[in-house]
């Protein structure tokens, strides 16, 4: 997994407002680049904030998010979502056991709960 910065911003655009994602969120609504550029400079200010993009031999496959990080308790908020339809088989599972590992054996949290929170 590798950090979200500028140059992935037009992929996530088009996944999150992609039918098949945009369901799943909170906000069911397409969003602008504006509104994502946004999202993407709170998330990258805020150590609340982590979001991490799977990349399999250079393709961008998935994105996933942990919001509301909270270093006291240990715990946090996190969802992901796979946005290239043309992923190998299983990265979603990939995704979600390098995302758990990443927040509890290297960041130490001790407890997370899942919702798609995007940006």
């Amino acid at each position: 997994m590798k950090d979200l910065d500028q140059n992935d911003l037009e992929i996530i655009l088009k996944w999150r407002n992609s039918n098949r994602i945009i369901n799943l969120m909170y906000r069911d609504t397409e969003i602008t680049m504006s509104e994502h550029e946004q999202g993407f400079q709170r998330v990258t200010k805020d150590k609340r904030y982590l979001v991490k993009l799977l990349v399999y031999e250079n393709r961008r496959l998935g994105l996933v998010n942990f919001a509301d990080i909270d270093r006291m308790n240990n715990r946090c908020y996190w969802g992901f979502h796979i946005g290239d339809l043309g992923a190998p088989r299983e990265s979603g599972t990939m995704m979600g056991l390098l995302a758990l590992n990443l927040i509890f054996e290297k960041m130490g949290l001790r407890k997370s709960m899942c919702r798609n929170i995007g940006i």
